[in-house]
């Protein structure tokens, strides 16, 4: 994910959802790209695309990778991702279709996949 692909969202409507919630969103997006997925990917999606619910408080122009650490840490205990070191962070089913409802809260629409 880079800036030049980053979606623009409006801060009044993803300060209303859940941490954990945008972090499975954040991983969802990423996984789009295809590449193994590595915390220090999600720390910088987060800050990325939700600026303001993962930068420090103090210096809000910095990631807060210790909320992405905690909230990566609950999203594992609720099911919505596994953590493996030989292949990064992937979003379970649970996950993923937890992702495709906030791509729908914050007003993505997720094209349906065809049956083959």
């Amino acid at each position: 994910m880079t800036a030049a692909n980053n979606p623009n969202f409006n801060p009044e409507k993803y300060t209303t959802i859940a941490s954990n919630h945008l972090v499975v969103y954040a991983i969802y997006s990423l996984q789009n790209d295809g590449d193994e997925i590595s915390a220090e990917d999600i720390i910088s999606a987060c800050f990325m695309l939700f600026p303001r619910k993962f930068s420090l408080r103090t210096y809000p122009q910095w990631p807060d990778s210790a909320l992405v650490g905690r909230r990566l840490h609950d999203c594992e205990k609720n099911g919505w991702l596994t953590a493996r070191i030989e292949t990064g962070f992937k979003l379970t089913f649970k996950g993923t279709k937890l992702a495709e409802k906030v791509a729908k809260e914050l007003g993505i629409e997720i094209p349906k996949k065809e049956k083959p």
